[in-house]
């Protein structure tokens, strides 16, 4: 999952180590623009299960900054992204899908 990797590539980075290395920048821009876009697809067939999802719009939105507006990107913005929201995402996320019916850990 994307927003897995992102937890990956910062578990031992700080601000300032993110901040000198582009690489890390464009991967987590990357893992980003993934996850958002596979919300903005799941919404399309799946409204009422992303509505779930706190701040799913800004999220998409968000995405859309980094794909299409990269100039208004901000570094700091998407570092505490990554850091803050992307982890809480994930739980959301998997809390979501374990829940549904016929996976694995849903309640019959």
């Amino acid at each position: 999952m994307a927003l897995a990797a992102i937890e990956r590539y910062i578990a031992s980075k700080n601000l300032d180590e993110y901040l000198r290395h582009d690489m890390l920048q464009a991967a987590v821009e990357r893992r980003l623009e993934i996850a958002a876009e596979a919300l903005n697809q799941l919404a399309k067939n799946h409204p009422s299960l992303v509505a779930k999802i706190f701040n799913v719009a800004t999220i998409v939105a968000f995405r859309n900054v980094l794909a299409n507006e990269y100039s208004v990107a901000n570094n700091h913005s998407v570092w505490e992204l990554a850091q803050i929201r992307a982890p809480a995402l994930r739980k959301e996320i998997e809390a979501l899908l374990k829940n549904l019916p016929g996976t694995e850990g849903s309640p019959q």
